[in-house]
């Protein structure tokens, strides 16, 4: 993302960020180390990371543009849904099905999963990702592996495996990193 930001949208590529970036993916890539159940390598598995990655940069690039050309954070959240809603119409059938048989409790926690989580956050994502630059704001994605291990471990009672809590400590390390400006200068002597 934040390679891509400075191509397409003139964003500053700094050292401090770079650095960030390589401290924030090594976490990530502890934290699925050690949650791996498997010694071998899925190929498949990295393949569809890697175009995740590119899919969710090419999103926020998109984002970015649109947010700077006038359009407002709600707006965005709007034509994201429509676009959603659009892609998922193949499922109706399905849907309609589903929607029969479901429980009223079942179809109020879809109505929360669809309001709150992420209506608001997208919302506010948006939001933010409209006063910010795209590649450092985005450097606040890989808080996202640091806080899933660590809401497993509150709420579910999974236990990470050690190696986990390092690669935490290098995601919130790299973030942390990424938000440097300027360089340190040491103080002027009297």
């Amino acid at each position: 993302m934040a390679l891509l930001a400075t191509v397409f949208l003139g964003d500053r590529l700094t050292v401090w960020l770079v650095a960030g970036l390589a401290i924030g993916f090594g976490g990530v890539v502890l934290i699925a180390r050690a949650s791996s159940q498997e010694s071998g390598s899925d190929v498949l598995g990295v393949f569809l990371g890697v175009v995740a990655a590119v899919g969710f940069a090419i999103g926020v690039l998109t984002q970015k543009r649109l947010l700077g050309s006038g359009m407002t954070a709600l707006d965005m959240t709007f034509w994201y849904y429509a676009v959603g809603l659009v892609g998922c119409l193949p499922w109706t059938v399905e849907l309609v099905g589903v929607l029969g048989r479901a429980s009223a409790a079942d179809l109020w926690w879809i109505v929360y999963l669809g309001v709150f989580p992420s209506a608001i956050a997208f919302t506010t994502w948006a939001y933010a990702l409209s006063h910010a630059e795209a590649g450092r704001f985005a450097m606040a994605t890989f808080l996202v592996p640091f806080i899933t291990a660590l809401l497993a471990w509150l709420l579910l009672a999974e236990v990470p495996p050690a190696l986990a809590f390092v690669g935490g400590a290098l995601c919130l390390a790299g973030v942390l990193v990424s938000r440097v400006t300027r360089p340190v200068r040491p103080p002027a002597s009297p």
